[in-house]
């Protein structure tokens, strides 16, 4: 399980998401990609059944995707947001 920080707040607009760190005053945008893994991030999926789901999805892209899966939660990290 991750541990969201207790200064983030978000809102979803259509298929984009928008998540605010308050102690930060910063914000980041994602496209309706980076919201599919947020909805899990959210509802406590860990990084590897992350990678697992979209693996699972798209076989022949695995080693790609876990690398935009690895550089998500990078800047999640940057962020302050978990």
């Amino acid at each position: 399980m991750l541990d969201l920080k207790k200064e983030i707040t978000f809102g979803k607009v259509e298929k984009e998401t928008f998540i605010m760190n308050a102690e930060t005053g910063r914000a980041l945008k994602l496209d309706s990609q980076g919201t599919q893994i947020w909805e899990m991030v959210y509802h406590e999926h860990s990084k590897e059944s992350i990678k697992r789901y979209f693996g699972g999805l798209f076989p022949d892209s695995k080693e790609a995707i876990y690398n935009d899966i690895e550089k998500f939660f990078s800047v999640l990290e940057r962020e302050n947001i978990i």
